[in-house]
């Protein structure tokens, strides 16, 4: 853009201005014109203010307010909290904070641009705006429930009780930014359950009710806007979890299940509201999971996975724009200063601050990094945050990305007061650099021994050498068909991809096959392994992002190696997810997958600092973890770490917690849209009256790789009761809305693939049935008129989402159904015919295969034996309906004696024996057939059982 261009810009800026008589007047005779047409030429959102509120702006510079020093007073005098009372309802107190915001907002613009503020001032006085606006919205409501429901009052002192509002991340340490989200966690010091002073509601009840009142204040868009967008997923259980809670239990869940990350996120945390009591209380209960009181060296680990996640996501989300999340941004600045405080915190309380700026001068102190390496981190983060605000000023939006257009990019060279928007990148370049150097070396990296000499390899992919001479190299590597390794590696080195490849991704390229090649030469099979490594390149190679990765870590490339040369299946999934190469990264790639508790946390760091209503991004997130999980299960199925038993439950775990997540993903939606279904004790909450039953193989732990679901819905509402708007629905509407929901976004099919294929046919009625059946329909439904086959399917169901008092209620009918419904007079026929029918119609054997899992004497036919003896059986053994795998059950069986020691070792080597089978011809993507004599001394053993036990039929 030309200086005319931006001289014109600052023509129409004028112009505009002049349109408003009254303003430019009092400008005018302020001698403030200027100021105002330069700020508006760098902000078409000031331009708006200036141009849209008059009525407020004009006494602003008419009493010299607009570059007031003591901005905080001026808050508290603009809206005093003693005169809260004066608001007559609720609408008007939205407008009082909303234009409280806006005319904040502006005077930090104005000086902002100016350059009449420094950064620290503007940071405290944005988060003094928050406070104060949370302190309004509060007081305000919390004196409105309280006359209408009666005031939370302690048992035990008889003092009211109050809601402690944290702030969390930047509004805790007094560090917002122009356009900040603001992170808040609600809790009170009192027992849950005590009633209210009047005793309609219990203390959960009222401060519930308080919370989503002040959220809405502060958080819902009207027609003057908003005050602050509001986060309320760091809570307890994230979005799962209650809103409010009470100190009593959130001391139970930080000492019991508190996370690594939340011993950061904790670290910021400030209350704002609360009498100093009660602050006391919740500082002396989080400061033990925050702090250690020894030297905190065991944190070392977490610190590298963090940062390795943080590098993680700047490669995946190709953050290199952004000046927070990219390499050298604000959040490096924040983890090198948190992760000094969590080591050394315990042993010195200076460092136990909420703000970055005292740390850093704590660290000093402390001499716990040089002097010139913090000046060089506080500098970086004084100009990083200041850029972030005059990108967010422009249109006042929560960005931290640089601009790709024009003239953005002069408002923001402008705004830093610096030449040129070229200026501004280099300037940018120099402290991201040193931030990026020191982020690097705070926590040192493993190291690895250098290559060896690969400059014959070298040669043999730039085709230096005669081919006779580049297939002797290969050939001395181990490649039994070198002629046809070399061909493979010629022809992509030609192909249409390469040829449009940078200059830089040709240099990686060249780094990187000769070292591929070399380490190749230790797999089982060098030729396959190659085969597969290059079509996995085909699929990379426009993405230098990727081919980086691999450059530039020596150990991923060892395990992307190893993975391929393992697993056809491996390797497929690679090329056809692309993004799955960072977890050749990640350490735990090589160690024991995971554990259910560890699962969920990383799922819910996945979900945590998504936008809530980004239904998109959330899911692209299940499903990314979802196949990053599969590959590091199948990593350690294939290095033999964990045994098929392992793997079942690992898988089976995934799909349970996906699926919760869905599920509550799928609530959030459709109550946005909806409002909340009541019931008669009021709002009803997703746990308390919807259960998903699991059948098939997540019913029975049993889940594989490519598994599908087999979920029935039950639901517990009353279809009298509609849901609260704002567009209502009946109870039975809205729940038959969630049931379709979820099955839409679990079978939806994007660039990740899909969740799960979701199979709903188990319901009552099948097909023909509703998708979403009550309780009581559900149990009349099993006892009066489910088929034999549908009984054998109930033994392996249970309860995978729901309260324990839907789990209860579903094991009873459960229970019920299976002693006393089902006709065991001709239960061993009917398990027969349908064995029958079903092998008719999908085994697949012949006179050369046998199909190891529909074949006689197979994986089947040993699962309907097994749903035989339960059936039987559990009249006299009822605890055995409580398991639903088959291992529990053979176990079960043998301790009450109705199975020999023979065929308990012959049904549990068989059955570990043909599920080792499928699961090896699925990661080497081969066919399941076995030929006929394989497992013949198995099969024979499972047919004699079968003979000896349904002979009569």
């Amino acid at each position: 853009m030309q200086d005319d261009a931006w001289n014109h810009l600052y023509e129409q800026s004028l112009e505009a201005l002049k349109q408003s008589k009254a303003l430019w007047s009092v400008l005018e005779h302020k001698e403030l014109t200027s100021q105002a047409v330069k700020l508006c030429q760098c902000s078409p959102f000031a331009l708006h203010l200036l141009t849209q509120s008059t009525d407020w702006l004009l006494p602003l510079i008419e009493n010299d307010i607009i570059d007031c020093n003591n901005r905080q007073s001026w808050v508290e005098e603009t809206l005093p909290l003693h005169t809260l009372h004066k608001i007559t309802d609720e609408a008007n107190l939205h407008q009082a904070l909303r234009k409280l915001r806006q005319m904040s907002l502006f005077m930090i613009m104005w000086r902002e641009t100016l350059g009449q503020a420094t950064l620290e001032e503007t940071i405290q006085h944005l988060s003094h705006l928050a406070d104060h606006c949370l302190q309004a919205a509060y007081q305000w409501h919390y004196q409105q429930l309280s006359q209408q429901l009666g005031q939370p009052i302690h048992p035990e002192t008889q003092q009211p009780v109050t809601l402690l509002i944290l702030g969390m991340g930047k509004l805790g340490g007094n560090e917002l930014n122009f356009s900040s989200d603001i992170d808040l966690i609600f809790f009170y010091d009192a027992p849950s359950f005590a009633t209210l002073k009047n005793g309609r509601l219990n203390n959960e009840q009222f401060f519930t009710r308080l919370g989503q009142k002040i959220i809405t204040a502060i958080d819902k868009r009207t027609a003057d806007g908003f005050v602050f967008r509001v986060d309320m997923r760091l809570r307890p259980y994230g979005d799962s979890g209650p809103l409010v809670m009470s100190l009593e239990a959130a001391e139970e869940y930080y000492q019991n299940q508190g996370r690594e990350w939340e011993r950061y996120a904790m670290l910021k945390s400030r209350v704002i509201t609360g009498t100093p009591q009660e602050k006391q209380v919740f500082y002396q209960l989080i400061k033990p999971f925050i702090y250690r009181r020894y030297i905190d060296f065991g944190v070392l680990e977490s610190l590298r996975q963090m940062k390795f996640l943080i590098r993680k996501e700047a490669l995946r989300k190709n953050l290199d724009t952004n000046i927070k999340l990219g390499s050298g941004g604000i959040r490096e600045i924040e983890f090198i200063c948190q992760s000094l405080q969590l080591i050394q915190g315990g042993r010195n309380n200076q460092l136990q601050t909420q703000s970055l700026y005292q740390a850093y001068a704590e660290i000093l102190i402390q001499q716990l990094l040089p002097e010139h390496d913090i000046q060089q981190l506080l500098a970086a983060y004084e100009y990083l945050r200041r850029l972030e605000h005059a990108l967010q000023l422009i249109r006042d939006e929560q960005t931290q990305t640089l601009p790709s257009d024009e003239l953005d990019q002069y408002r923001v060279a402008h705004l830093m007061r610096l030449s040129d928007y070229d200026a501004c990148l280099k300037e940018l370049d120099q402290h991201r650099t040193k931030v990026q150097q020191l982020f690097s070396t705070l926590i040192e990296e493993e190291t690895h021994e250098e290559d060896p000499d690969i400059s014959p390899l070298k040669e043999v992919w730039h085709q230096v050498l005669l081919e006779s001479d580049a297939v002797d190299e290969l050939r001395k590597l181990g490649f039994d068909d070198a002629s046809q390794a070399l061909n493979h590696l010629y022809q992509f080195r030609h192909s249409a991809k390469l040829k449009t490849l940078g200059e830089q991704g040709r240099k990686r390229l060249s780094r990187l096959i000769p070292v591929l090649l070399f380490q190749i030469k230790n797999t089982d099979n060098p030729d396959i392994t190659l085969k597969r490594i290059i079509h996995l390149l085909q699929a990379i190679s426009g993405r230098t992002a990727y081919l980086a990765l691999l450059d530039e870590n020596p150990q991923a490339v060892l395990r992307l190696i190893h993975l391929c040369s393992q697993s056809a299946w491996i390797s497929a999934q690679l090329a056809q997810y692309p993004i799955l190469l960072d977890e050749t990264l990640d350490h735990r790639i090589d160690m024991h997958p995971f554990n259910r508790e560890t699962l969920e946390d990383e799922i819910q760091q996945a979900l945590v600092r998504l936008p809530i209503d980004d239904i998109e991004s959330q899911m692209d997130a299940l499903r990314q973890i979802q196949r990053s999980i599969y590959l590091r299960v199948a990593s350690a199925e294939i290095s033999n770490s964990i045994d098929t038993v392992r793997v079942a439950d690992h898988l089976t775990d995934l799909a349970e917690i996906l699926l919760e997540k869905v599920t509550r993903i799928a609530w959030h939606e459709l109550t946005q849209k909806y409002g909340q279904p009541q019931n008669k004790n009021g709002l009803a909450h997703l746990e308390e009256v919807f259960a998903i039953i699991g059948y098939g193989k997540l019913g029975s732990y049993e889940m594989g790789y490519g598994s599908d679901v087999d979920i029935v819905f039950l639901h517990q509402l009353d279809n009298q009761f509609t849901t609260t708007g704002p567009k209502v629905l009946s109870s039975s509407q809205f729940i038959l809305k969630l049931g379709q929901r979820i099955m839409y976004l679990m079978g939806l099919r994007t660039r990740l693939g899909r969740l799960y294929e979701v199979d709903t046919r188990l319901r009552p009625s099948g097909n023909s049935g509703l998708l979403v059946s009550q309780f009581d329909a559900y149990r009349d439904y099993q006892v009066n008129e489910a088929w034999n086959w549908e009984h054998q399917a109930l033994t392996r169901a249970r309860c995978v989402f729901g309260d324990k008092h839907l789990k209860e209620s579903f094991n009873q009918i459960k229970k019920t159904t299976l002693m006393e419904s089902v006709n065991r007079e001709k239960l061993a026929e009917n398990i027969v015919n349908m064995r029958t029918k079903m092998r008719a119609n999908v085994d697949k054997s012949d006179s050369v295969f046998w199909d190891p899992k529909q074949g006689q004497g197979g994986l089947v036919d040993i699962e309907f034996l097994m749903q035989y003896w339960v059936l039987k059986y559990c009249q006299e053994y009822p605890q055995i309906l409580e398991e639903t795998s088959n291992r529990h059950w053979l176990k079960q069986l043998y301790q009450y004696q109705r199975i020999d020691d023979g065929s308990f070792a012959s049904i549990e080597s068989s059955s570990l024996s043909y599920r080792q089978y499928l699961n090896h011809c699925q990661l080497q993507e081969k066919s399941a057939l076995a030929i006929q004599s394989q497992f013949m001394p198995f099969r024979q053993v499972i047919m004699a059982l079968w003979e000896y036990h349904f002979s009569g039929e």
